[in-house]
């Protein structure tokens, strides 16, 4: 198996055919990402940019926030306010997504079916925080 900087990195010089705001990242395998992630970050001076990463848990796409800090709580950007601590329909409802799961109360981590759903949470919940910022 790769290591885990590797496909951290991969992934990392990927991330603009993954997404064109290539703020996203979707590592093809999960690993421990998050070390390796704010180094690269640093060392192609792209502090901050990084907004979320994808992997798949089980059955499950995941989307994660990245914390501002490697070692902080704080997201730079978290999912949804709207979304949080919702389940089944409810989260449908609010969401407009269709295989949505869960979203953590946090707002730091949420899941969906389908690849495609996780990258939608992450551009509605990054559209909205930059709507609040700006109001």
């Amino acid at each position: 198996s790769r290591p885990a900087y590797n496909i951290v990195k991969e992934s990392f010089e990927k991330r603009k055919g993954f997404h064109e705001s290539g703020e996203l990242v979707h590592f093809d395998q999960f690993c421990p990402w998050k070390s390796h992630l704010y180094k690269l970050e640093e060392e192609t001076k792209n502090e901050g940019l990084i907004k979320f990463v994808f992997f798949k848990s089980g059955p499950m796409y995941r989307v994660q926030a990245v914390s501002t800090h490697e070692s902080g709580f704080e997201n730079r950007i978290s999912l949804h306010e709207d979304w949080r601590g919702k389940r089944g329909d409810e989260l449908k409802e609010a969401s407009g997504i269709d295989s949505i799961c869960f979203v953590h109360h946090s707002g730091f981590i949420g899941g969906a079916n389908e690849l495609s759903d996780v990258i939608k949470m992450a551009e509605l919940s990054i559209a909205k925080h930059r709507e609040s910022a700006s109001a």
